[in-house]
């Protein structure tokens, strides 16, 4: 099966649960300009109408994540499942299963494990943000008291990919989050209380109610790696046992 250029990178990154085993997230770097439709065919990944109608790049960053997603799914024999459009846009799972699929403009990755352990995972993968994202990111996702823990954190990273970390560790959150939750909730739901550059993870605390598995003060380890040059892999894995993701 001839399929456009693609270089997988698989990671073992660590969920830091008291429980937890390391998780594997599959990465394929990509290249747009080599993309083309007959991929889905040739992979035997189905696409769907919106995404058949939608622009190349959206077309290209759908497949590879699917990609991705397909040999995650390698380890627990259900590579042949296909992977649909859920209601709030999240990927749906076979049953029994939980996942999360990340893409930048070039990089895409999944991770899956068996509902039970874990109740949601998520990842994120970002670019370091420009000058101008940074100033929306500063309006729209993280306020003064997070740009200030940011600043002062100890360790060489520069500021804006210190930033980029904070707003990826959200939508790690997020995805993780939105299959017990089932709906959308605002950046501000979530408050940087911590980073460890050195340790390579940070903890949000939840600012509101989000429910039973996520109340108020709940406090939430997301990993981070940084990959290739201005790239950022930020994972979270929720569990149903209250506060293990804040223990190092």
């Amino acid at each position: 099966m001839k399929l456009p250029l693609y270089l997988p990178i698989p990671l073992s990154h660590t969920l830091v649960l008291a429980e937890g085993n390391p998780l594997l997230i599959q990465l394929i770097h990509f290249d747009i300009g080599r993309f083309s439709l007959t991929a889905f065919a040739e992979a035997g990944i189905d696409c769907p109408p919106n995404i058949l109608s939608s622009v190349k790049k959206r077309q290209a960053e759908f497949f590879y994540g699917r990609l991705a997603a397909k040999w995650a799914l390698r380890e627990f024999d259900l590579q042949d499942s296909q992977i649909s459009i859920g209601q709030g846009r999240e990927p749906c799972w076979p049953a029994g299963m939980i996942g999360s699929i990340s893409h930048s403009s070039d990089l895409a990755g999944a991770i899956v494990a068996r509902r039970g352990q874990y109740i949601g995972i998520g990842i994120d993968i970002e670019h370091t943000v420009t000058a101008e994202m940074k100033e929306a990111l500063l309006k729209l996702a993280i306020n003064q008291d997070e740009l200030a823990l940011l600043q002062a954190a100890p360790g060489c990273l520069p500021l804006n990919t210190r930033i980029t970390l904070l707003f990826s560790a959200k939508e790690s959150l997020f995805k993780a989050a939105y299959g017990s939750v089932q709906r959308f909730f605002d950046f501000d739901a979530a408050q940087l209380v911590h980073l460890d550059i050195t340790k390579h993870y940070l903890i949000l605390r939840l600012n509101e109610h989000l429910n039973d598995m996520l109340p108020f003060n709940r406090h939430c380890r997301i990993s981070f790696s940084l990959l290739e040059e201005g790239t950022v892999l930020t994972a979270f894995a929720l569990s149903s046992t209250g506060f293990q993701e804040a223990c190092s």
